[in-house]
């Protein structure tokens, strides 16, 4: 990855040292959009390449006990867990302007499912015991971000990013789940939370995009400072 946002920076150096537009320039302006669209190629094989969509566990269980006898323990188990949709990473727009030495891109997840058929837990503790269970479907619908980066050329200072504005959105999240923990139905409420975001994302999209905004420097000054 940091190679091919090295070759990247390079490109962007070597566009903005003249001030109009050359068939060179142009050229050289789609092979930066065909350079990040191929990363984005990269990582979503590289999600399927692991298994992860779409992804399917038949079972799988663990529990785990401390001391002798024993004080604390704890079994866990889910069935017919299953992920769709998370290498499906759409360019709905993108693009590099030379002369404004700006980048602008809209990548989203369209639509992202995650179901459990049956899960479950119990944990002892000083002879006394919690349990819990859990199934049904959580559905994430157009997940994406909007990124406007521009950037500064100079023959010794090199390359500058001068800003980098975001924005998260969040079409609609159906959430179908079962809950029941302590012996407490808590389903609505895990439902009423998770239906609820799309709202919780547009009345604080200044803050959730000002902490996405702050990663987003982090990741660049080191990709800037190797």
């Amino acid at each position: 990855m940091k190679t091919y946002a090295f070759a990247v920076l390079m490109l962007l150096a070597g566009a903005s040292a003249l001030p109009t537009l050359s068939e060179d320039e142009l050229r050289q302006q789609r092979v930066i959009t065909d350079t990040i669209q191929g990363l984005i190629e990269r990582l979503r094989q590289a999600i399927r390449d692991r298994g992860l969509d779409p992804y399917k566990l038949e079972f799988a269980e663990s529990s785990f006990a401390l001391s002798e006898p024993e004080i604390v323990s704890g079994y866990a188990f889910a069935r017919d867990v299953t992920l769709d949709g998370l290498s499906n990473i759409r360019v709905n727009s993108i693009n590099f302007s030379i002369l404004a030495q700006r980048l602008t891109i809209d990548v989203s997840l369209p639509n992202l499912r995650g179901s459990v058929g049956e899960s479950a837990f119990e944990m002892n503790f000083f002879d006394r015991e919690w349990a819990g269970q859990g199934s049904g479907s959580l559905e994430i619908v157009n997940l994406g971000i909007k990124a406007d980066v521009r950037v500064s050329v100079g023959v010794i200072s090199g390359i500058t990013v001068r800003s980098i504005d975001l924005d998260l959105y969040l079409d609609d999240v159906v959430s179908d789940l079962n809950v029941n923990i302590f012996g407490r139905d808590l389903s609505a409420s895990f439902n009423n939370f998770f239906n609820g975001l799309p709202a919780f994302v547009k009345e604080n999209t200044v803050a959730i995009n000002g902490l996405l905004e702050y990663i987003a420097w982090i990741i660049v000054e080191r990709v800037l400072d190797n």
